[in-house]
């Protein structure tokens, strides 16, 4: 990671955000990064720091909302993330789309998921459930390697950063350094999202990878629908691994595998009791 150019383009000035975001929204594509933290006199509070769009050209813009939260209002930034276009490349929003929800109720759409991608296409090339790879998610630096895909972002020297100053994205004592960190966190993205895009030409990937991010980003407490998609996250996790079961046979489930399938079961007998094929097919 280089610290010799810093980024000129900080925003903290609401009237110049308006502005950058109106214009954003004649993009086709931008990548999208939020950092956020914890102020010292309110620790369990998440709030977001900083927001960073890279758009296609290369430019990298920085908008300060710790300093200056009304930029979180403005109705060009609602616009934009709720949009379907430009496309949102964001790496993981699941943590990002609750801090909007909660700071300005706003509904993350137009989102393309790299991390998510990457796990349900090994989830369909190693016919293993989608939940099995959940604790071996890929860094966005191992996907780009993966894909060639230049990348400077080192996640592992900012978390060692953290580590020793957990204040990091929340103060502006060594704003060359933070701006170097951002610039390199979305420099990535487009590139990563023009390698990976073809992927969803594939009907099967695409299908499970709707299904996946929409649980992502909607999926958590503060969704209107968490219970439905709740649901459709147990039905999958359920026939995805009765997939399993036939194909590696009952000695290869885990302890977690047979307690879903009995769980599952139980859940689907009791959602389908008025449609008694359905629920014999399912189960």
């Amino acid at each position: 990671m280089s610290f010799i150019q810093p980024i000129r383009n900080l925003i903290s000035d609401p009237d110049k955000a308006n502005e950058e975001f109106n214009s954003l929204l004649e993009e086709k594509v931008i990548g999208v990064r939020m950092e956020s933290g914890s102020k010292p006199e309110r620790p369990g509070e998440t709030i977001l720091s900083l927001i960073i769009v890279s758009r296609t050209f290369g430019q990298v813009l920085v908008f300060d909302v710790l300093q200056s939260p009304e930029i979180l209002q403005d109705k060009w930034f609602k616009t934009l993330m709720e949009s379907e276009r430009p496309i949102k490349v964001m790496f993981h929003p699941e943590h990002d789309s609750k801090l909007l929800w909660r700071s300005s109720n706003i509904s993350l759409h137009g989102v393309f998921d790299p991390q998510t991608l990457q796990m349900v296409k090994e989830s369909i090339e190693k016919r293993l459930p989608t939940r099995k790879l959940g604790y071996q998610r890929q860094t966005l630096t191992d996907i780009c390697r993966l894909y060639g895909v230049e990348c400077d972002y080192d996640k592992g020297l900012v978390k060692k950063m953290l580590e020793q100053n957990s204040l990091l994205f929340m103060e502006r004592s060594n704003i060359r350094q933070l701006m170097t960190i951002c610039e390199d966190s979305a420099e990535c993205l487009i590139p990563l999202y023009d390698k990976m895009k073809r992927e969803l030409h594939i009907a099967v990937v695409k299908d499970k990878y709707s299904q996946m991010l929409e649980e992502c980003l909607y999926g958590g407490p503060h969704g209107a629908n968490k219970d439905d998609l709740k649901k459709q996250r147990l039905i999958r996790d359920y026939l995805e691994t009765k997939q399993f079961r036939k194909e590696h046979g009952h000695s290869a489930l885990t302890k977690g595998d047979k307690q879903l399938l009995r769980r599952g079961r139980l859940s689907f007998r009791m959602t389908f009791q008025h449609d008694t094929t359905k629920a014999d097919s399912l189960c």
